[in-house]
């Protein structure tokens, strides 16, 4: 049971992080431009996913060619486009939209 409520509250952290993150960008091109704002995103996540990488795994794992390949197709089709088009889509609309959406 409590390795239940553990992941339940995991999943509920998780949703929080990105809903805010919706919010949080919403007001961040409100004053700075979309890219930069996407970069000191990505600058922030990068320190801290850096820190945690050598934290848990103690340096960076062996990668195949092909390995880095699709890593880097992900992170620029699921991070950075994704992070661009939702900075510009909460740019356009209204902060009650930009959630439902």
């Amino acid at each position: 049971m409590r390795n239940q409520m553990s992941v339940y509250f995991s999943l509920a952290l998780a949703m929080a992080i990105v809903g805010s993150s919706v919010v949080v960008g919403k007001l961040m091109v409100k004053t700075i431009p979309v890219f930069l704002s996407s970069g000191i995103r990505f600058f922030i996540a990068a320190a801290v996913l850096m820190i945690l990488l050598f934290w848990i795994e103690k340096g960076i794992p062996a990668l195949s060619k092909k390995d880095v390949f699709v890593l880097l197709l992900q992170s620029f089709t699921g991070v950075f486009l994704f992070s661009i088009c939702m900075l510009y889509g909460v740019k356009l609309t209204t902060g009650m939209e930009s959630g439902i959406i």
